[in-house]
């Protein structure tokens, strides 16, 4: 399919997913030496608990600071400037700074990193995306674009393992090397996508024959139903993962729970590589209103099918009778469920983006800002509304957060319906 575009595109969706590949590389690092450098202070875990609070701090700053300086047509710079700027202060801090550094020091490392990933590409990278890809390229560009990640993922495990040693210092200067070549290649590939001139925008005067005009009015509910779209996906995200890992204690032993962990880690790189197959083509084949419709309608299956088996002793003796396994077979379908929901979350990603694009550059940049950088994190926070007033532990109330998490899938896909509508009206698609 990938031969149907012309030359521009190809070279838009390589250098575009070379800066990605230079992002996810950095991030990885990061996100595992915030961990290490916190464990080694005196606070320990509950420092991290209590380090938790304060992100959405750190992202209010950051989200203030990006309208501060924001304009139509300098999102480039922006990205640029905050990956270099950030990523110079992690180096200078990996190869110098450490040795010196404090608890204090060390838990605003653990807070910069702990939004690096949320910041530069979740937020920056694809606002940033969404203004240079069209709709068209889109479709198959955004879910191939994940290839570059996991390529990112695979090189970082493999050079720490081969270079990183035992002790805190080693660990912080090999790693630093690793961050320094991530800033290498992210300054070759933004200096490769200006080269192209992949940086220049419609101008103003003509966006609104491309957009169409719209309404603040329809802006405001175009985005509120993204919002909680994003919302419903982090909200059934985290409770489809935490019932999976509550019910850890059917398990008869440690051992054999490790066993199938390790399986379980398995059959995610099986699932998570067979939906991605799948992903790039389902967006190009049905658009994008019925890949957008999947991951809910996913989740409200399976997980009606988990409460009917709950509900119903004739489905237990069915399923019990279909697996052969030592293992509680209520584990097996939650793993099942997580697995493939796994999978499905870069179909997510993919049709949340494209929906940013017919906007306005101003309106989807700010937007995006809003609704998926600042707000993001919403519905995972949600999932402990329901965990704190309820009166009995997860694993003995299952039944009842099957139930929510079916209200909420409801919720996301009406929300998907309404903003399919909306998006056939601005895109023709």
């Amino acid at each position: 399919m990938l031969v149907t575009y012309n030359k521009n595109s190809i070279i838009k969706f390589f250098l575009f997913g070379f800066a990605l590949f230079a992002l996810t590389l950095s991030y990885v690092v990061i996100r595992d030496i915030k961990y290490v450098l916190i464990i080694n202070t005196s606070g320990g875990v509950s420092l991290v608990l209590q380090l938790k609070q304060y992100s959405f701090y750190v992202k209010l700053i950051l989200f203030g600071l990006f309208l501060l300086v924001y304009r139509r047509n300098n999102l480039p710079k922006v990205l640029f400037a905050s990956m270099t700027s950030l990523l110079t202060l992690f180096i200078v801090f990996h190869f110098w700074g450490f040795q010196r550094a404090d608890e204090w020091a060390h838990s605003c490392y653990y807070l910069l990193a702990d939004i690096w990933g949320a910041f530069t590409i979740t937020f920056l990278f694809w606002a940033f995306a969404n203004q240079i890809f069209t709709i068209k390229e889109a479709k198959l560009s955004y879910p191939l674009l994940t290839i570059f990640p996991s390529l990112s993922m695979i090189i970082n495990s493999t050079f720490i393992m081969n270079i990183v040693g035992g002790d805190l210092e080693s660990t912080m200067r090999s790693s630093g090397f690793v961050l320094l070549g991530g800033l290498i290649l992210f300054i070759l590939s933004a200096w490769l996508i200006k080269k192209n001139k992949l940086t220049e925008l419609t101008p103003l005067t003509e966006e609104p024959l491309q957009t169409g005009k719209m309404s603040p009015s329809f802006k405001w509910i175009y985005l509120l139903l993204i919002f909680v779209i994003i919302t419903s996906f982090g909200f059934c995200e985290q409770l489809t993962t935490l019932l999976f890992t509550q019910l850890k204690g059917q398990f008869t032993d440690s051992l054999a729970y490790n066993e199938f962990l390790g399986q379980y880690s398995t059959y995610m790189g099986y699932g998570s590589g067979f939906i991605f197959l799948l992903t790039f083509w389902m967006i190009w084949k049905f658009g994008w209103l019925k890949s957008a419709l999947i991951p809910p309608l996913y989740v409200l299956v399976t997980t009606c099918f988990l409460l009917l088996y709950i509900r119903f002793p004739a489905l237990q003796n069915l399923v019990h009778n279909l697996l052969t396994r030592d293992a509680a077979p209520l584990i097996l379908l939650l793993s099942v469920q997580s697995i493939l929901f796994k999978g499905f979350a870069m179909l997510f990603v993919a049709t949340k983006e494209i929906a940013f694009i017919p906007l306005g550059l101003t309106t989807k940049a700010r937007g995006k800002a809003t609704v998926d950088f600042l707000f993001g994190g919403v519905g995972a926070w949600l999932v402990n509304v329901p965990i704190f007033f309820s009166s009995v532990p997860i694993n003995q109330n299952i039944e009842s957060f099957l139930l929510i998490t079916i209200g909420t899938t409801l919720i996301w896909l009406i929300s998907v319906l309404y903003l399919g509508k909306m998006f056939k009206s601005i895109s023709g698609e």
